[in-house]
């Protein structure tokens, strides 16, 4: 999708009544068409500041392929978690569950990045071949 036409009734809703809309579940469970429109409109509304945030939570600009990956589960996450949101700012909500996944993601790679660590020091191999972040003290750093 492009964006949402400024013609579309749902593009003139406020993220308050798209969420509402958005929320809405069958008896099975499912989400009907209606709710999958507004949750597209809130989608498109704020994928591209989603995006941004995570950058900015990554510390590299030139990770926008990271960032889009984020971006997907972040918005995968919150529409599993949707019927359950409370009352208050979708961005803030949004930006919350973002800044969740990419801690979850720091995670793994230090994880990871923690045992190619130990592995380079057992063979004795420079740090340099780390690449673009290495561990220091726990915390993940980029190289100077």
């Amino acid at each position: 999708m492009a964006g949402i036409s400024p013609d579309d009734p749902l593009g003139s809703l406020s993220d308050d009544e798209l969420v509402e809309r958005a929320q809405e579940r069958t008896a099975e469970g499912r989400i009907p068409l209606a709710a999958w429109e507004a949750w597209v409109v809130l989608y498109e509304r704020h994928k591209k500041r989603t995006i941004n945030n995570i950058l900015h939570f990554l510390g590299d600009s030139h990770l926008y392929t990271v960032a889009a990956d984020l971006t997907d589960s972040t918005f995968t996450k919150a529409l599993d978690a949707l019927p359950k949101k409370r009352p208050g700012p979708f961005r803030a909500w949004i930006n919350a569950i973002a800044r969740n996944e990419t801690r979850r993601w720091f995670g793994e790679k230090a994880t990871s990045l923690q045992a190619y660590i130990d592995w380079q020091e057992a063979h004795e191999l420079p740090a340099e071949t780390l690449g673009w972040v290495f561990l220091v003290g726990g915390k993940l750093e980029q190289p100077v």
